[in-house]
């Protein structure tokens, strides 16, 4: 089974109202939203299919909420899943339309069978590449959010590009300043998400391919955390991409956690 399973390709218009509204927005967002793919394979309407028309307000929050992190869960490790997964979805689909899963606790056991575990997901995590700016963005900011302890991190209220700008440290045509990559390598990793950063866009305007001996300057002023910590890398690698990004994905697996409280 593809990642591209996962990823609605036409734009769906699902109704609703209440508590899920924002959240049903925020994995919309993500492109990977299982609902999509339940429209489509099990041919249900969005007005039948909607969650928040068919549980309770409290059980509606809670099932979209779940359904962003199941959704990134998809798009980082949804590329193994098997053909049992259409299957799933289109039952589920219909338990939802028909009133026999009417809580995020009933969603869950529904799902349960195809959705990458802790230990798949964090392995995913540890070599994921993400080619879409928004995505890297969401991602960033919500491990950013869970660093700093703060509540929902999977949930962004917004995403202004004036304001946030996706910094890569390796850029994409490093120049002579970079001599531990190779062409092949830099094309390898520069995608790779632990050689993205997010910084105010005032703060990015002018690094793009200075030496990291410079821009670790700009990142130990950053006010966010895990772009502050790259000044304390004493140069930047392959390695030291590797050994950051296996960080994040131990902070993936708590920021996008499949349970329901």
């Amino acid at each position: 089974m593809s990642r591209s399973c996962f990823r609605s390709r036409d734009s769906h218009n699902i109704w609703m109202t209440g508590a899920g509204k924002s959240w049903f927005s925020q994995a919309a967002m993500l492109a990977g939203l299982p609902l999509s793919t339940w429209v489509r394979e099990a041919s249900i309407s969005g007005d039948s299919l909607s969650i928040s028309r068919s549980f309770e307000t409290k059980e509606a929050d809670k099932a979209f909420r779940l359904l962003v992190n199941l959704s990134v869960r998809f798009l980082i490790a949804g590329g193994a899943r098997t053909g049992t997964v259409e299957q799933t979805l289109a039952a589920t689909a219909q338990g939802i339309s028909d009133g026999t899963i009417t809580t995020a606790k009933q969603l869950l056991e529904a799902l349960d069978k195809v959705v990458p575990k802790d230990p798949e997901f964090e392995e995913e995590f540890k070599v994921a590449t993400v080619s879409q700016a928004y995505l890297a963005r969401y991602y960033l900011r919500s491990l950013e959010m869970n660093v700093k302890k703060q509540p929902d991190p999977s949930f962004i209220p917004n995403d202004d590009q004036q304001v946030i700008n996706l910094e890569h440290i390796l850029p994409e045509n490093p120049e002579d300043s970079w001599p531990e990559f190779t062409p092949e390598m830099a094309a390898a990793f520069y995608r790779r998400i632990g050689n993205m950063a997010l910084l105010l866009a005032r703060s990015n305007s002018d690094l793009k391919s200075v030496a990291f001996n410079k821009k670790k300057k700009v990142y130990s002023e950053s006010s966010y955390e895990l772009t502050h910590q790259l000044a304390t890398f004493a140069k930047w690698t392959p390695e030291s991409i590797a050994q950051r990004q296996a960080t994040m994905a131990a902070l993936a697996v708590k920021t996008w956690p499949v349970v329901v409280k």
